[in-house]
């Protein structure tokens, strides 16, 4: 199952939320590629080992940590859940 493909283009998030939501969102999605890329160094893990533990491709985990792709929900849950960060910690939502 693949991410949804950004490529720099927003437009993939819907354009009926309010803009106070639409820009909370880009927010979020633009810090989302630092924080996992972040974890990842901080334990010292190649890219190849982080995703052979998550059960992902390489190639996968380096487009999420490049902002090129954009994991599905069961593969935010599995990030989250194999660094032992909440969703809203990926997201720069620290409350």
């Amino acid at each position: 199952m693949k991410g949804n493909r950004t490529n720099g283009n927003r437009s993939n998030i819907p354009q009926i939320v309010c803009p106070e939501v639409r820009q909370e969102v880009l927010e979020a999605i633009a810090v989302f590629p630092a924080k996992i890329r972040g974890l990842r160094e901080a334990q010292g893990l190649s890219l190849r080992e982080a995703a052979e533990d998550m059960g992902m491709n390489k190639q996968s985990i380096g487009q999420y940590e490049q902002g090129i792709n954009f994991p599905d929900a069961r593969r935010l849950l599995t990030i989250a859940c194999y660094y032992g960060v909440s969703l809203d910690w990926l997201f720069g939502r620290e409350f």
